[in-house]
């Protein structure tokens, strides 16, 4: 997808290894790399994937107003000292997008 312009997010429905794999491959390809993250093992998963430096971290979650969201958005960009952009979401209210934005969010994705 990359190669005709297109920005593909690698999924996060599978271990992380596997992801991290697929992620390697997919960035040595093309140059760039999306990858989505879910907040059930989501520390892990940054641990390994940043090491391949990914273009994107995409924070893939139902309830985008949650807090958990939130709070990971925030230490996110705020205290983990993780360089990577992230978008977050799904948001469905314009009071969850400016609570999203205000914590730093780079990108939100609104349904």
């Amino acid at each position: 997808m990359n190669s005709i312009g297109a920005a593909g997010i690698l999924h996060r429905f599978m271990p992380i290894e596997e992801q991290y794999e697929k992620a390697k491959k997919i960035k040595e390809e093309s140059g760039k790399c999306y990858v989505a993250l879910g907040l059930k093992d989501v520390k892990e998963r940054l641990n390994k994937l940043n090491k391949l430096e990914p273009d994107l971290y995409f924070l893939d979650s139902a309830n985008g107003l949650s807090r958990r969201v939130y709070e990971f958005t925030k230490w996110y960009k705020n205290d983990s000292g993780l360089k990577t952009d992230l978008a977050s979401g799904n948001t469905l209210t314009k009071e969850s997008v400016s609570r999203l934005i205000n914590v730093g969010a780079d990108a939100i994705r609104h349904l």
